[in-house]
């Protein structure tokens, strides 16, 4: 399960709806309280700084790294691959194929 704190890191409390590990976790610097997770294969997307998870379209392996641009584009890596998706609609482009 993950944590999170919306209070300067003093109080730490579970992440509502999150089962099983987490393998990486990044959130939009736009956009503080958009958080996103990924469990294994799953990824999932919080809009209100994780009270609430909804499941994404995810790139196929299983995520172990997440990053968010400043300019919104959201890059996942995962057995020896890596993704982006630009666009709001969840389609994924590999970068290293």
């Amino acid at each position: 399960t993950a944590s999170r704190s919306m209070d300067c890191f003093c109080g730490w409390r579970k992440a509502g709806g999150l089962t099983g590990k987490v393998d990486a976790v990044t959130y939009d610097p736009r956009e503080p309280q958009q958080i996103y997770a990924a469990l294994g294969k799953e990824l999932l997307l919080s809009r209100d700084g994780g009270e609430q998870w909804t499941h994404l379209a995810a790139p196929g392996p299983a995520i172990t790294a997440l990053l968010v641009t400043p300019d919104g584009v959201l890059y996942a890596a995962g057995d020896g691959a890596l993704f982006r998706r630009a666009d709001h609609a969840g389609t994924w482009e590999r970068l290293d194929g």
